[in-house]
């Protein structure tokens, strides 16, 4: 995202692998681990929250709202260094639950978040009704999460787990860390996607 902007989901699940296993919506400077962030999320059992690193490589601050569950709605709004962060039941009347002053660069990446907040378990959470709003710019690309050698379905590409590179016709995406023979516990790492130029040959935003 370029720039204010905003982020809404629906978090319509979330697997129970632990009381704080979330899943929400996201507002970052990198992909780096240390990057300053922030985050709205809905917890398996904690109720809502907004969380945020303020400063690279600082403390992680978490500042409770309402004690709700899935399914529920978050949204995470950037305005200058401000970010806020708010919970609705249905998606239209908003709740904030939290801002802080959060200095990032101008481009910034915005997303979707979830962690099983337990290493012997995976965390699945299903959102939908996702909406970002100011300087995004989307793209479509399908991806297969497959074994290496296994054929990949038409119009889709495939992941075998490499880090991020040139995946080929103008998309980049793998993850943070090398995933190869770790095929279906990816929980410790971060997949991530970008289309390199759309058709006119004009660049894509993170």
């Amino acid at each position: 995202m370029d720039g204010d902007g905003e982020i809404v989901a629906h978090v319509e699940s979330l697997s129970f692998t632990d009381p704080w296993a979330k899943a929400g919506v996201m507002i970052r400077e990198d992909i780096a681990a240390d990057s300053p962030h922030a985050m709205m999320i809905i917890s398996a059992g904690n109720g809502s929250g907004f969380q945020r690193r303020t400063q690279r490589s600082g403390f992680s601050e978490h500042t409770p709202g309402d004690f709700v569950s899935v399914p529920y709605w978050v949204r995470l709004v950037r305005e200058g260094s401000t970010l806020r962060g708010f919970i609705s039941d249905v998606g239209d009347t908003w709740i904030e639950v939290g801002s802080a002053t959060i200095e990032m660069a101008q481009k910034v990446y915005i997303g979707l978040a979830v962690t099983a907040h337990n290493n012997s378990q995976i965390a699945e959470a299903v959102f939908d009704s996702v909406n970002a709003i100011g300087g995004v710019q989307g793209f479509e690309a399908k991806i297969n999460f497959q074994a290496t050698g296994t054929t990949t379905p038409p119009d889709y590409f495939a992941d075998e787990g490499a880090v991020f590179g040139d995946r080929g016709s103008g998309v980049s995406y793998g993850w943070n860390m090398d995933n190869a023979e770790n095929m279906r516990e990816r929980n410790a790492a971060r997949l991530r996607l970008r289309r390199q130029a759309n058709e006119s040959g004009t660049p894509m935003k993170p």
